[in-house]
């Protein structure tokens, strides 16, 4: 009877303390945040850095950084590279030797080809604390006349 009249304390006591967290948080503060960079322009054999940060309410979450290229007039998503930190660091298909994550979780692709123009998108999740955000960035992989107009 003892153990269970500490077991029920400390469910009550753990309960109070997470309803008292989730309180204290500002709603503005309870969300992720992503940023992404401009659109590119890129000649074909080159490489480019897709740049994304993201913020995370809480310091020792570790979200789950997905980039996503989209499958053109169909719009499927195909995944490009994933990333949890502690935990793997995957490119997949085509994109095997060619992508990596860099900074927080931008992606680098080298070796363009024009099968990598697309629209990318930059997902971070954190699963049942705050959910996903996203960003998209279009990728333009080409042959071009004027070098200045690559970005």
């Amino acid at each position: 009877k003892f153990r269970s009249t500490v077991a029920i304390l400390a469910i009550i006591h753990v309960i109070a303390f997470s309803y008292q967290t989730d309180a204290a948080i500002d709603e503005d503060q309870a969300t992720l945040h992503v940023r992404v960079g401009k659109d590119k322009l890129v000649p074909l054999g080159g490489s480019v850095v897709l740049p994304c940060n993201y913020s995370v309410p809480s310091g020792d979450a570790r979200p789950l950084v997905s980039w996503w290229k989209d499958r053109g007039p169909v719009l499927t998503r195909r995944i490009v590279y994933e990333h949890q930190e502690g935990r793997f660091s995957k490119a997949y298909d085509e994109w095997v030797g060619r992508a990596s994550l860099l900074r927080q979780a931008s992606l680098q692709i080298t070796n363009l080809t024009t099968n990598d123009t697309g629209t990318y998108e930059c997902e971070i999740r954190v699963p049942l604390k705050y959910g996903a955000a996203r960003g998209f960035i279009d990728l333009d992989v080409g042959v071009y006349g004027d070098k200045d107009n690559y970005s």
